[in-house]
């Protein structure tokens, strides 16, 4: 196969082949110049073309080009010819992304939907070797066939976010199409390809929430009945009964959302995440969005042993509103490091934890008793830790 007259046509041409049989590669082809093979899969390298496919399953299910060959060595070869709308061998990701815009994932620098003569949608790729400056610069262009990932694929990749700070979740998904900081200094951020909006905290800078599908930063959940967004059998618009017959009962229930610690899993910073049903203000009855956030405390709670415990302070959480909020960071951080370094200290630990849970549940119906306990209570403790520091 002599090379078209630019490396666009050809690498469109060679991306015909994406989901084709093995058969098919090598009538279009020819018989590759080698083989690298197992039971599982093949590479196979075409040296004319300094191309490389992987076959699955009998079927081509990736490409690379340049390569050298198909044990995946790199080309090192002339590469004024390998230039895609802009995109030559040798560029920064950043570079790229200046050339093409925003892509689906920064982590992995894909794009989507490309489209072939034939029809064909595809996904392009990229791999990066590091230079004697430890700067990661393209080394070859790589696609794969265009598959639509499912709405909880794509939350689940959302929740493991929360956790992180704003530059990390670009880092990963790219800039947001909008953003908002309210009166008390919450910002947050909204991403219109996953229709989802995260809660930065104002005191840690980090993501504790995510929900979708929403419309943006002012408009609140979607209204939708798309299919496409449903997570364990559960869809937009299913009624609470429907919910209850699926999921069973929440592990904890507000007048408009519903929270299952039992389904979720963990984020990139370690924490644990639940998923929270939304319900429509308008018709409570139903499912309106789907959210996430990091595990109530007691959810997360283990026994004290010789290990610090995952738990925060339940009382303090209850008063301030959130588990991350700096005046509970002070506290946790105090027992960590003070009480359970004493026998006295684990033994008041315990229990605090034995104790403290259902006071903590009676604080958090009663804005008065909040003000109370963290007035009267919680600041002159904090204020005596931070002094003692």
């Amino acid at each position: 196969m002599e090379n078209s007259s630019s490396f666009k046509e050809l690498f469109y041409s060679l991306c015909e082949l994406l989901g084709e049989s093995r058969t098919e590669l090598t009538n279009h082809l020819g018989v590759s110049n080698d083989i690298s093979e197992n039971e599982d899969r093949a590479f196979i390298g075409y040296k004319d073309i300094n191309a490389s496919f992987r076959v699955k399953n009998n079927r081509v299910d990736h490409l690379t080009v340049p390569i050298a060959d198909a044990y995946g060595h790199d080309y090192n070869g002339p590469t004024e010819f390998y230039s895609f709308d802009g995109v030559e061998l040798g560029m920064t990701k950043e570079e790229i992304i200046a050339k093409w815009g925003e892509p689906v994932s920064r982590k992995y620098l894909n794009y989507e939907n490309k489209v072939t003569k034939s029809g064909k949608t595809f996904t392009i790729g990229f791999g990066f070797n590091e230079d004697a400056d430890n700067v990661l610069r393209l080394k070859s262009f790589s696609a794969y066939p265009y598959v639509k990932p499912t709405f909880e694929k794509v939350f689940i990749e959302l929740a493991e976010l929360l956790g992180c700070n704003e530059d990390t979740i670009v880092d990963n998904i790219g800039k947001p199409d909008s953003t908002k900081t309210n009166e008390y200094g919450t910002k947050f951020i909204f991403y219109e390809r996953y229709k989802a909006i995260f809660t930065i905290s104002s005191d840690l800078h980090t993501a504790s929430y995510v929900s979708a599908p929403n419309s943006g930063i002012d408009g609140g959940a979607l209204q939708t009945t798309d299919n496409y967004f449903t997570i364990q059998g559960i869809k937009i618009g299913d009624s609470r009964d429907v919910v209850l017959r699926k999921w069973g009962n929440p592990t904890s229930q507000a007048v408009y959302n519903w929270a299952y610690g039992n389904k979720g899993g963990n984020t990139k910073s370690r924490n644990q995440y639940e998923i929270r049903l939304g319900f429509k203000t308008s018709n409570p009855d139903n499912v309106a969005e789907f959210e996430a956030g990091i595990k109530e405390v007691e959810e997360q709670y283990v026994q004290p042993t010789s290990e610090k415990p995952k738990s925060g302070c339940f009382v303090a959480t209850a008063c301030y509103g959130d588990y991350n909020a700096s005046e509970v960071v002070v506290l946790r951080e105090f027992r960590d490091n003070v009480l359970l370094n004493s026998s006295a200290g684990s033994l008041f630990v315990k229990f605090y934890y034995f104790v403290s849970p259902p006071i903590a549940k009676i604080i958090e119906k009663s804005s008065i008793l909040k003000t109370i306990v963290r007035n009267g209570f919680l600041a002159p403790i904090i204020r005596k830790i931070k002094q003692n520091q």
